[in-house]
């Protein structure tokens, strides 16, 4: 059973079919390209579970394409790793880089693996209960706000690996404009961001869809502000805590009555 896919950005035969056996390892299949532009053509098609891509690449470096996704919203919550043979690769990225260098050495099927695993993304192939039951995975497109940048990565990033197809903004104002410019199956806010906080921002959205399932994220206690913000449009609220973690299985209910 196939998990997720990844896309692999690299021009050596030789360098695709060793990352492409490591995800293969992991119960993930591979669509490969060789530059940047048919990279961002692939992208458009179809929204893959991670991306590696070769820093050195005809045309275009693969810095570009990092750059690409880390300024588009729909993709922003795709894990990226960069293969080089530069030793300095990791300084030659820029500061918001890769999630991870992979050096194209004789451990690159190795660092491969290791990257994955570390996102969460396919299954051990030494675990006996094997890939996770498709029921489990999450179906369906989500707009998160956030404007804490460690925070919107950590949620979309959780989000994502589940299986849903995230959106992510930064403030009340873009989750507007994005609700507005695409459809949506559940909106996740939070409460305190620049530039519109999260209840206008759930008033303007409940006003362009009276179903959509909005949830609130907070870092005061839930029970104590759940009625407040069910009256302003929210369904539920859910607490910035440890237990963020399980954020993917507090919101399936929302997004399977959607």
């Amino acid at each position: 059973m196939v998990l997720h896919d990844v896309l692999i950005v690299d021009g050596s035969a030789v360098v695709t079919t060793v990352v492409t056996r490591a995800c293969a390892e992991r119960g993930m299949q591979s669509r490969c390209v060789d530059n940047v532009g048919d990279a961002l053509v692939d992208l458009i098609r179809a929204k893959p579970a991670a991306i590696i891509a070769s820093m050195d690449l005809r045309g275009m470096p693969g810095t570009s394409l990092l750059s690409a996704v880390h300024a588009s919203p729909s993709h922003r919550a795709i894990p990226f790793a960069m293969i080089t043979s530069r030793s300095d690769g990791a300084m030659s990225l820029p500061q918001a880089g890769a999630d991870r260098i992979l050096s194209k050495d004789a451990d690159l099927a190795g660092a491969v693996t290791r990257f994955l695993a570390s996102m969460g993304l396919g299954r051990d192939p030494s675990d006996p209960r094997g890939p996770t039951d498709a029921g489990d995975r999450l179906s369906g497109r989500i707009l998160l706000a956030e404007d804490a940048t460690s925070l919107q990565m950590l949620f979309s990033r959780l989000l994502h690996v589940a299986g849903a197809d995230v959106t992510v903004v930064g403030d009340g104002l873009e989750a507007v404009g994005a609700f507005g410019g695409g459809r949506f199956d559940l909106v996740v806010l939070d409460l305190e961001m620049p530039n519109m906080d999260g209840k206008e921002a759930a008033r303007r959205i409940r006003l362009a869809d009276a179903a959509v399932p909005i949830i609130a994220l907070t870092g005061h206690d839930a029970d104590e502000v759940r009625d407040d913000l069910q009256r302003v449009g929210f369904n539920d609220v859910i607490q910035k805590s440890a237990e963020v973690r399980q954020l993917a299985g507090l919101l399936r209910p929302f997004l399977r009555a959607a």
